[in-house]
């Protein structure tokens, strides 16, 4: 657990890398799946792009729509 402190953030990016490294040998599949990252992801991006146009409602897409 040091090592998870000692990374940041209360050690939220430690066990993310972990679950990475986990996922890409195989060990186990990613606890996020690519829904889930795109639904944190997109609002952040959205978000930005209406601050850039004075605050303007942009809607957020849903990428299960793509």
């Amino acid at each position: 657990m040091e090592r998870a402190k000692a990374a940041g953030h209360g050690g939220g990016d430690y066990f993310e890398v972990l679950d990475f490294v986990d996922a890409v040998k195989g060990n186990r599949p990613c606890p996020i799946d690519i829904d889930a990252a795109m639904d944190m992801t997109l609002p952040g991006l959205i978000s930005q792009q209406s601050i850039l146009e004075t605050g303007r409602w942009i809607d957020v897409p849903d990428s299960r729509n793509w």
